[in-house]
């Protein structure tokens, strides 16, 4: 991190580094009364890594000038394509590998998840990939050959992120498209490319969608795709698990410590119900106590209101910061009912927040910005 930005930790994200080292201070007190010991050692330590790679992309991104973030969001780009592709020629062809990449083979009701443990994570991490190639194709693709490879990603990308049967996944999906539409909108006021922008993708991707279900339909998914969406008996158990957790969030104030909430079996910990509670906003409630989940929520505020102040503007990453922003939100949708605090792209995503923050405050508040310069 020193190395990549001068060591512009601080530089820009003086709030969020303020405000993590409390989030991490609440992580720390529970420490001297849990049960479970371990445990809680290794969620903090996984807090720990992730609040780092938070200020790592921070730091890479205000190295833009050398384009590092083109390159990190097509790196992005490639690796859903390559899970995807993957996964749907283990579906059309099982072979050895195909436990690798999907879920539910023995019952016959498959699920693609590339080589993440859970399809509910592998869904959501198709979002972004696919908000991208809908709204920066131009920005990450100048070449025009590449015209017919954004279509095939995006016919790839909804494909998979139909298949995971991730119902936390279509919500983080719908709610990100509605984010970027209005973004959009907006955008479109000052710049005749981004109204076209807005205007043509969105009957591309009304046909992208019809032809995706369609392919699903041939498959002889959408019968199990419509009983994902029916009222299943475990989520009775996780809404109970949610109450439970927000009665010790009640009975602890400081918190029941990190990673008690996890329900396993001979468990030791204070927290007693079937399941994990499979909220973001519900675990860190009940594990690092109030003054946690105060500090955690102001820094999505923060993280929110820089990402939607740089979303609108005229300058040269706006789509990019467009995409960021719908993703984040759809992120934050989607984490009512799963527990994402410890996702990496999560952490990404927060991370190039701040980065292109802090870019477009020194292009703009420090240095004049050059005459010719547009949005892209």
């Amino acid at each position: 991190m020193f190395s990549l930005g001068y060591f512009k930790i601080f530089e820009s994200a003086l709030p969020a580094f303020l405000v993590l080292n409390f989030f991490f201070i609440f992580n720390i007190i529970p420490l001297l009364y849990v049960s479970d010991i371990d445990a809680s050692y290794k969620f903090v330590l996984i807090t720990v890594y992730l609040i780092i790679s938070f200020f790592f992309y921070k730091c890479l991104i205000l190295r833009a000038e050398n384009d590092l973030i083109i390159r990190l969001m097509k790196g992005y780009v490639y690796t859903c394509a390559f899970g995807c592709i993957f996964s749907i020629f283990c579906i059309i062809i099982p072979n050895p590998l195909s436990d690798l990449v999907l879920y539910g083979r023995a019952t016959d009701e498959i699920r693609t998840r590339a080589f993440f443990q859970d399809p509910n994570v592998f869904g959501p991490f198709l979002v972004p990939a696919f908000l991208l190639c809908a709204y920066c194709w131009r920005l990450l693709f100048s070449s025009k050959i590449f015209a017919a490879v954004r279509w095939f990603f995006l016919l790839t990308f909804l494909v998979c992120i139909i298949l995971s049967a991730s119902r936390g996944g279509w919500l983080n999906l719908l709610v990100a498209l509605a984010a970027l539409g209005w973004i959009g909108q907006r955008q479109a006021r000052w710049s005749l490319r981004f109204r076209r922008r807005t205007s043509l993708p969105i009957v591309a991707l009304a046909i992208v969608a019809g032809l995706s279900y369609a392919l699903v339909a041939l498959g002889g998914y959408d019968e199990f795709l419509a009983d994902r969406l029916e009222e299943k008996a475990y989520d009775q158990d996780r809404f109970l698990a949610q109450m439970l957790a927000l009665e010790e969030a009640v009975a602890n104030p400081f918190g029941i410590g990190p990673g008690q909430s996890e329900s396993y079996e001979g468990s030791v910990s204070l927290f007693r119900a079937p399941y994990s509670p499979h909220s973001l906003y519900v675990r860190v409630l009940a594990e690092s106590g109030w003054g946690g989940a105060a500090s955690f929520l102001v820094f999505l505020l923060l993280t929110m209101r820089r990402a939607w102040s740089i979303a609108v503007p005229d300058w040269r990453y706006a789509s990019l910061s467009a995409v960021v922003f719908a993703s984040l939100l759809g992120i934050l949708a989607n984490s009512f009912f799963v527990d994402t605090l410890h996702w990496r792209h999560f952490w990404m995503l927060l991370g190039i927040a701040w980065g292109l923050s802090g870019l477009w405050r020194w292009e703009f508040a420090v240095r004049p910005r050059p005459s010719g310069v547009r949005a892209r």
